[in-house]
């Protein structure tokens, strides 16, 4: 119970940026969605599994605004700087989702359709503790990072149009 209020804690930013950029991802949106809820006694299964799949959500629906050069460079950046694989994949997800919500926001053209970007780590089905450690780590570097805030200060790069 404990690790799961942990987890919902973490995702907080990475959500939050998600229904504030894509309201409609979120089955009820909190009266103060900024407020963290780290207070509530027990975070249920339901209430995790809920968050999980509004991120997962939030990220299909702003796919075609991603730059699909932004992972890659944030990963080589983030290995330069001494990330850890795993911490190095967070942080370049992070930074993807960032420029896509930056995207959406200001209105640009979508890259191309259904560009992926999956906010998992990985294309099988895991369990939803498994899946919320992950976001939490792509939520954590989202909100924390240098290198994600050094993305959106990029201009926009839009490489293919077709």
């Amino acid at each position: 119970m404990r690790n799961r209020r942990r987890l919902y804690r973490d995702l907080h930013p990475l959500w939050l940026a998600l229904v504030t950029a894509v309201p409609d991802i979120c089955l009820r949106v909190p009266r103060r969605p900024e407020r963290r809820r780290t207070m509530l006694p027990v975070i249920s299964y339901r209430r995790l599994y809920r968050r999980v799949i509004e991120i997962h959500d939030g990220c299909r629906q702003l796919a075609e605004y991603a730059e699909p050069a932004v992972s890659p460079t944030i990963r080589q950046q983030a290995a330069a700087a001494g990330l850890t694989p795993a911490e190095a994949a967070a942080t370049a997800k992070a930074a993807a989702i960032a420029v896509a919500i930056r995207n959406w926001r200001a209105g640009t053209p979508p890259a191309r359709p259904g560009h992926p970007i999956s906010a998992s780590a990985v294309d099988v089905d895991v369990d939803v503790e498994t899946d919320a450690a992950w976001l939490a780590t792509v939520s954590t570097a989202f909100d924390r990072s240098p290198l994600v805030d050094a993305a959106l200060r990029r201009p926009t790069e839009r490489l293919d149009r077709s």
